[in-house]
């Protein structure tokens, strides 16, 4: 299984497995992500912290797609097993979707 996190700072050290599984979106605008947003989305102005929440998440299942391949020998079409770890303002009102929107992401990428 493909695993990714997000992280908002870089640590001192990081490990070879850190980096290959760790997405880094710094204030500063380096990092994983290339847009001037910042991972808070400041540039847009006030934000509620859900609305933050769903972009990192929709920019976290768009890298995670982007970082494991799916072609198998042959075939160019596989489902691939990813979970994803992004940091939230509540965890509980996330948790109670987390089904439904597993669901939905399961079924708009074909992946598990």
């Amino acid at each position: 299984m493909a695993e990714f996190d997000l992280r908002f700072q870089i640590p001192g050290t990081v490990t070879r497995q850190a980096a290959e599984h760790t997405f880094y979106w710094l204030a500063d605008g380096k990092g994983a992500f290339n847009t001037p947003l910042g991972p808070r989305l400041g540039k847009l102005g006030p934000v509620r912290h859900e609305d933050i929440e769903l972009f990192r998440l929709a920019a976290m299942v768009y890298t995670a797609d982007r970082s494991v391949p799916r072609q198998v020998g042959q075939v160019n079409w596989t489902q691939r097993p990813i979970a994803l770890t992004v940091p939230v303002h509540n965890p509980d009102s996330w948790n109670a979707l987390a089904g439904d929107l597993q669901s939905l992401l399961d079924f708009l990428s074909g992946d598990a």
